[in-house]
């Protein structure tokens, strides 16, 4: 028999570009359609039915319904939602999984799980199942790698396509002064999302919170204010403030050679109050790190592809 092309089968959510995590699961469906062959499949939602919700069967079965009926795909992601199983060569298919979905609802032999977040922050539990491999997006993030029961690879699965009109508001503004830039503007925006609520002196009764809103209303918040300052050390959104002129601070609780690694990695973003002036000076950091992302996202999904590639062929010429 000859060589076996792995197929692939990524559980997402409905794409939006208001959550990374369904923003780079359709991406890397659609870099793997440039390697082979790969589809969405909605994400199974994985509700325990058990004495507590019982009564709320209906409710949890008309919420899988309306998530299909409404789900949708990027137009400019090549991103086809699987269909159906016959003729299906099982046993080169490969599961992909983010850290939230349950288990192996496909029972696939080949699972990927792809850490975008840490484990066992949303769900409160480790969803790993036996035999899969785990890839993070950041080597920073918690895993759920058990013993003799799940593996983790030895490469990062980082993916990330900025999109053209992120791209081109930066290029535009990278070379305008701060003085320009801020000439219109005042206040200050936050979100707290991931992280935790605490005090900054930067945030006084007028700020403005963005969790919860549209990204068009976070945009337009975002060009006219001077901060933003964002509890959650991992979101993008402290990205996009940067890109639309504003200082961009994180404020959440790491020890000294925490915060000294993450200010090495982004340099755009300040930590503390009396970096703010040196984090501005380094924007076009930020703007070279996403000219650089789609080769590097490329790059990082061909290994990924490459990986399942040889564990499949491998497995076949040991049963041959």
């Amino acid at each position: 028999m000859g060589s076996r092309k792995p197929k692939f089968l990524i559980a997402a959510p409905s794409y939006t570009n208001e959550s990374g995590g369904a923003m780079v699961l359709h991406q890397l469906c659609h870099l793997l359609n440039e390697l082979g062959e790969a589809y969405i499949v909605p994400t199974p939602r994985g509700s325990i039915i058990n004495w507590l919700n019982i009564d709320k069967v209906e409710q949890l079965v008309a919420a899988e319904k309306n998530q299909l009926a409404n789900f949708k795909t990027c137009p400019s992601l090549n991103t086809p939602l699987f269909s159906s199983y016959p003729g299906l060569d099982l046993e080169a298919c490969v599961a992909v999984y983010p850290e939230v979905v349950l288990g192996n609802p496909f029972q696939f032999r080949n699972v990927a799980r792809w850490v975008l977040y840490h484990s066992g922050f949303h769900r409160r539990i480790s969803c790993t199942s036996k035999g899969e491999v785990e890839f993070k997006y950041n080597q920073d993030f918690a895993g759920a790698e058990i013993s003799g029961f799940s593996e983790t690879a030895n490469f990062t699965l980082k993916v990330w396509i900025p999109d053209e009109e992120t791209m081109s508001t930066f290029r535009g503004n990278i070379a305008t002064t701060r003085e320009e830039l801020h000439r219109d503007r005042a206040g200050v925006a936050y979100c707290v999302r991931k992280g935790t609520l605490r005090h900054n002196d930067l945030i006084d009764d007028d700020a403005i919170c963005i969790d919860g809103l549209s990204m068009e209303d976070v945009i337009n918040i975002l060009k006219r204010v001077k901060y933003f300052v964002s509890f959650d050390p991992d979101t993008h959104y402290s990205n996009l403030a940067v890109v639309h002129g504003c200082h961009s601070l994180v404020s959440c609780q790491k020890s000294d050679e925490t915060k000294s690694n993450a200010k090495k990695k982004w340099p755009h973003l300040a930590y503390s109050s009396d970096e703010i002036e040196e984090s501005w000076k380094e924007r076009a950091t930020l703007l070279r790190d996403f000219e650089d992302s789609i080769s590097i996202s490329k790059r990082n999904v061909l290994q990924f592809y490459e990986f399942w590639d040889r564990r499949i062929n491998m497995e076949q010429s040991v049963k041959s």
